[in-house]
């Protein structure tokens, strides 16, 4: 469904890969400022070899499409874009009232993406599949809603925010199952605390609950959807605890601690 934890695994890896490689990925996910060759507007970008000539910009979003009618425009309408902007812009306001370090500006990309993937999202950009029923439209925001999750992890992490990803990355959290599973496992939790009446986040419920012998952190290489499945543990977390929803905050805080050498 998500493929920021495959981008995280190449990013723990970026500095063994050969300079070809890395300009590969960096031409793909960055984005290219091009003159415009769609009368009526006078700039767009390419990315994902996409040119996109179509953008909305809301208060703390930039929002690139391709026009109807152009490659890669998908099921992209401008009620799609609006269900998009809507629901970034909600969850913006939303993890900022939680006390959660938001990024003040991101660019988004509603894009062609892999068939077993809705999202994903990188240090500078989030990209939204662009070919979901614009029909469903709550769970397209509650996905823009899990993607800018993602958004507000990176700042944690201390990671650049242009490319090319140079890094240094932290050993502490690049490397580590648990933390794309707790990447997944709050991202689905976060969205759910934007709109409490989404229930795409509780799809995978099925595929943990019927695998109890296994780690939470089992995935996230392996077998997607449990990770998504343990959205439960974190909603246990916020029900149980005095501290309420305080108590995932504070484990972002703490990675960012370790990644700066402050806890062991």
């Amino acid at each position: 469904r998500d493929a920021t934890g495959a981008l995280i695994g190449t990013l723990a890896v970026w500095n063994q890969l050969n300079v070809a490689t890395q300009q590969v990925i960096t031409d793909f996910l960055g984005a290219k400022q091009t003159p415009a060759t769609t009368p009526g507007f006078s700039r767009g970008v390419i990315i994902v070899s996409c040119s996109m000539f179509g953008s909305q910009s809301t208060q703390h979003f930039t929002i690139w499409y391709a026009l109807p009618g152009q490659p890669c425009s998908g099921s992209t309408t401008p009620d799609y874009v609006g269900y998009v902007a809507t629901g970034l812009e909600d969850a913006w306001t939303k993890y900022s009232n939680l006390g959660y370090q938001v990024p003040a500006s991101y660019n988004v990309y509603i894009v062609p993406v892999n068939a077993l993937a809705s999202g994903i999202t990188s240090p500078q950009a989030i990209f939204i599949r662009n070919d979901v029923d614009s029909s469903a439209s709550l769970y397209l925001q509650a996905l823009s809603a899990h993607e800018f999750f993602h958004a507000v992890q990176w700042q944690y992490f201390g990671a650049p925010t242009v490319c090319p990803w140079t890094g240094p990355f932290p050993a502490a959290w690049t490397s580590n199952e648990d933390v794309r599973w707790w990447m997944e496992a709050t991202a689905q939790w976060a969205q759910h605390e934007v709109y409490a009446n989404d229930k795409s986040c509780f799809y995978a419920i099925g595929t943990y609950l019927n695998q109890p012998w296994r780690h939470m952190d089992y995935r996230p290489l392996n077998g997607a959807d449990f990770t998504y499945g343990t959205v439960l543990f974190p909603i246990y977390l916020t029900e149980h605890l005095a501290v309420g929803s305080t108590i995932i905050k504070t484990t972002w805080e703490k990675y960012s601690q370790l990644n700066m050498g402050v806890v062991s």
